[in-house]
């Protein structure tokens, strides 16, 4: 097949094949991780980030945030930040110390994210 650019003529023709070399535009997966802490936590993500982008450039995006909350008021940041957002996350997810707070706090955060 020649590498000519079909005629002008030739476009609304039903035998006339799509090209197969022109290149995909892969849309980027979104993911959000929101921290409790606001230091310690984000940097580790933001090294996990750059091992990422360096395999994935451009396919996997990944927001981190350090909130610096609670249990439970972390996840009402994840609500309010992923309804404002203009991307569409895949995954959403939250980091928090488990020895820091109430096992009833962090019960009830697992049953509203299985709710959610």
């Amino acid at each position: 097949m020649s590498l000519k650019p079909p005629k002008k003529g030739d476009l609304k023709k039903s035998w006339l094949k799509p090209r197969r070399d022109t290149p995909k535009k892969i849309q980027p997966e979104y993911h959000l991780i929101t921290t409790e802490g606001i230091s310690t936590e984000p940097a580790y993500f933001q090294g996990v980030k750059n091992t990422i982008n360096s395999k994935y450039r451009g396919r996997v995006q990944l927001d981190i945030i350090g909130v610096g909350d609670n249990t439970l008021n972390l996840l009402q940041k994840v609500k309010q930040k992923v309804a404002k957002s203009s991307n569409i996350y895949k995954h959403v997810w939250i980091v928090y110390d488990t020895d820091d707070f109430p096992a009833q706090n962090i019960d009830k955060v697992v049953d509203l994210c299985r709710t959610y």
